[in-house]
């Protein structure tokens, strides 16, 4: 299985894996959120699931402030 780096990786090739992580959020626990990887061919360690989970609105860009 892939890691989560890889994960990293694979969505500057394929942004619709990068989409559907954005839809699938928000996630309610380390358990979802790794069964959605390990779905998509990939392994988080307890330390990237947590925090993932703790980062949930940035992955997304949800709150991000935009200056113009």
């Amino acid at each position: 299985m892939k890691s989560y780096g890889d994960f990293i990786s694979d969505i500057t090739d394929d942004a619709t894996l990068y989409d559907a992580l954005c839809d699938a959020i928000p996630f309610d626990g380390p358990a979802e959120l790794a069964a959605w990887f390990a779905g998509r061919g990939y392994q988080l360690t307890d330390k990237d699931a947590q925090t993932l989970l703790t980062n949930q609105e940035e992955v997304t860009g949800v709150g991000e402030q935009v200056h113009y």
